[in-house]
C-alpha cells in the first residue's frame, strides 16, 4: 500500500465518523495523524472519471452479490456483470 492510499483511507475514516455526536474535525484529524488542511483539500478535490467508474462498479457488485444471496464468487460475478451490463471488467478488478 502506497502512502497516498494510507492517507486517503484515513480521510475516508474521518468522513465516515464526522457525524457522530461530540466528534470535531480537529479531534478526528489529530487521532488520524493528518492535517485539517489536507483533509479539507481532499474533500474539495473533484472525483476523477476512473473513480466514478469504480464507484459504479462497486454499486453493481453489491447489488449483484446480494441478488445471488452471497453465494457466488468473483469469477461468476464477473461473467454476470459483463453479460448483463454489456461491459468488460477483468476478474482481477472485481476481486
Amino acid at each position: 500500500m502506497n502512502p497516498s492510499n494510507k492517507t486517503s483511507s484515513r480521510y475516508q475514516a474521518i468522513q465516515a465518523t464526522r457525524h457522530f455526536p461530540g466528534q470535531s474535525i480537529k479531534h478526528l484529524c489529530i487521532l488520524a495523524q493528518v492535517s485539517r488542511v489536507g483533509y479539507y483539500r481532499w474533500l474539495s478535490k473533484p472525483t476523477t472519471k476512473e473513480g466514478q467508474i469504480s464507484e459504479r462498479l462497486k454499486a453493481l457488485l453489491k447489488q449483484t452479490y446480494w441478488e445471488m444471496k452471497g453465494k457466488w464468487g468473483y469469477r461468476r460475478l464477473t461473467m454476470l456483470i459483463n453479460r448483463r451490463y454489456n461491459c468488460h471488467y477483468n476478474h482481477k478488478r472485481i476481486r
